[in-house]
């Protein structure tokens, strides 16, 4: 989640919220990524860019998402110019060769790195049930400690 999370920060996360209300595009989640083959015992931590009912569609290095006939071109201030492109030069096929229809309970996640992120554009979306929580505060290191809001899009 470079360059807005690092390996070794320490986050809090709120496990309690999404029993009262929904999550949220913006939203930063840790879910469990057992539904991944060879992820079994891992957590990931991603940002929620479709949510249930929408069509996510990545074309000309813009995320689009599209519901009810209209099509939103999102603008991800929270990214650096220089990681707003949506070409992978990792290994292993992506599975967005054409739009994803997110059905109930189902969500589409980025990494903010997209460069470098192994995300729902390669392993498709993640269940509901599989989300634990969002990341609510970092608390280490201490020179970086702060909460997090959802983006205004």
């Amino acid at each position: 989640m470079a360059p807005n999370f690092a390996s070794g920060d320490y986050l809090i996360i709120d496990e309690i919220s999404y029993r009262f209300s929904d999550i949220q595009r913006g939203d930063i989640v840790v879910f469990n990524a057992g539904f991944i083959p060879g992820y079994a015992r891992e957590r990931f931590i991603k940002r929620v860019i479709g949510v249930p009912g929408e069509t996510v569609n990545i074309e000309n290095g813009n995320v689009e998402i599209i519901k009810d006939g209209k099509v939103v071109v999102l603008d991800e201030k929270y990214l650096p110019e220089n990681l707003k492109t949506y070409v992978y030069s990792g290994s292993g096929p992506l599975l967005l060769p054409e739009k994803t229809v997110l059905g109930q309970d189902q969500y589409f996640v980025l990494g903010d790195n997209r460069e470098g992120s192994y995300d729902s554009r390669y392993w498709g979306v993640v269940p509901k049930k599989d989300i634990v929580g969002k990341a609510f505060l970092r608390i280490l290191p201490i020179t970086n400690i702060s909460g997090f809001s959802r983006p205004e899009y």
